[in-house]
Parts: C-alpha cells; structure tokens; sequence
C-alpha cells in the first residue's frame, strides 16, 4: 500500500508534531553544547554571570528534551490513528483500537492494514515501547518526597531522570524514524520515512 494511494484527503497534525520534536531535540544538543563550553570557562572574575548562563542553558536544555520526547509520542500517536483510519475506517478504529498503548498499536495495527506485523523482537519495538514509557512518566509525572537526611538520594534521583531524558531525547526521534522505516519494510515502499522527514 502506497500512503498516497487513497483518494480520500485526511487532515493530521504528525508531520508537525514530527517537526516540534525535532526542532527540541537540536535545542537540547544546542544548550547543552553551549553549557559545556561555558561550564569550562567560568573566570573567576565574571562567576556570577556564568552561573546564571549555565542555569538559564540548564533549564531550555531539560524543557528541550521534554519537549522533544512528548511531541515524539504524540507524532505516533497522532500517525497511527491516521495509518489505521484510513485503511479501516475513524468509527472502526475509535470503537475498537485507539484505546491499546503505543507498543500494541506498533503490532497490531500494521497486521490489520497490510496483513503483517512488525517482529516484537527488534530494536524498533524497545525503542517505542521507552519512549512510551518516558513520555508518560512526563505526562503523568507524580512527586517524590526525600527524608532530609537523604538529599543525596534525591542528587541521584535527578540525576538518574536527566540521564533518561538525555538519552530519550535523541531516542524519541530515532524511534519516529525507526517505525517508519518498518512499515516502509512491511508495505514494500519508501514513503512513510520520506514523507515524515519532507516537511
């Protein structure tokens, strides 16, 4: 099946969603590059300044990649329901599929539309399912109370939350990519990866 095939025109917002999370992923390395290069030419002379540079660099850095994770997510979310829609049917997706998480709609959806799922067991797979996980711990995020006693045990929690946004920045996009390269592979086409990376 070519995406182009249908003669019907569907209106989605994935490809933008595509683009914010893109955008915030260069903002992140961008910040973060610059942060780094500050970080290590702090004179003492100018200290205050640079600390305040490196907090203000600090804070787009994270807000970057929250961004760029989310909005990988919704670039998903938003593809499958188009994907499926438009082979199935909105009433047939909405009354019985758009309620399964990312990873089942990864699996079963492609079976429905072209009679092949993708293999569970590939990179592709993981790669979807943590960037589910990551973008709902951001989503839904919950509060975490630390004995004052222990505020180097709320240190590592920070530090063990940035490590998975740094890493779930550039994974949020790679796993967008990696989708549409499968169902390229399941379709015997070139157009999902394409037509995502053209706007």
């Amino acid at each position: 099946m070519n995406i182009f095939a249908n003669p019907q025109h569907r209106i989605s917002a994935y490809r933008t969603y595509f683009r914010i999370a893109n955008i915030n992923q260069s903002l992140f390395h961008d910040c973060k590059r610059t942060r780094v290069a500050t970080e290590a030419n702090v004179g003492e002379d100018k200290q205050g300044e640079a600390f305040e540079t490196i907090d203000r660099l600090t804070e787009r850095q994270w807000q970057a990649a929250m961004i760029a994770v989310t909005f990988a997510g919704m670039t998903l979310e938003a593809f499958f329901y188009d994907y499926a829609a438009d082979a199935l049917g909105d009433q047939y997706v909405r009354d019985h599929l758009d309620k399964l998480d990312l990873p089942s709609k990864y699996l079963v959806y492609p079976k429905l539309v072209c009679g092949t799922a993708p293999n569970k067991g590939e990179h592709t797979f993981e790669l979807v399912r943590n960037l589910t996980r990551l973008r709902n711990d951001l989503v839904h995020a919950k509060s975490k109370a630390f004995p004052l006693g222990q505020l180097d045990a709320a240190a590592d929690h920070y530090d063990e939350y940035h490590a998975r946004l740094d890493k779930g920045a550039d994974d949020a996009i790679e796993c967008v990519l990696a989708v549409m390269r499968e169902l390229d592979k399941l379709h015997g086409t070139e157009s999902f990866e394409k037509y995502m990376l053209a706007y």
